[in-house]
């Protein structure tokens, strides 16, 4: 059994409720729980990128606070820089891409 429910999830898109349900079934712990733990840790994560830190995530990869330069494409006045935040996906992430 998969995490996908209904059509729209199946065209690729794994929301973040049936994550949170597919890993307290793994953990054998209650939802509300690895839901609180999971939201902690987001809310730490942009803490420490409001602060300009990097942040490893485990396996997943490493967010950081980019800054992006507009393109000019010729135009004089571009507009000013902005800042996003990126994850640069870890090795494992990676290489499943290339796989397929």
């Amino acid at each position: 059994m998969g995490l996908m429910k209904n059509d729209q999830d199946s065209a690729g898109v794994v929301r973040y409720p049936e994550l949170i349900a597919a890993l307290a079934k793994q953990l054998q712990l209650p939802k509300i729980k690895v839901k609180t733990t999971i939201d902690g840790m987001v809310a730490l994560a942009a803490q420490e990128l409001k602060k300009g830190k990097l942040v490893q995530i485990g396996e997943l990869g490493r967010l950081r606070v980019k800054d992006v330069v507009p393109k000019s494409g010729g135009d004089a006045q571009a507009g000013p820089a902005s800042k996003r935040v990126v994850l640069a996906v870890a090795k494992k992430f990676r290489e499943i891409a290339e796989t397929k």
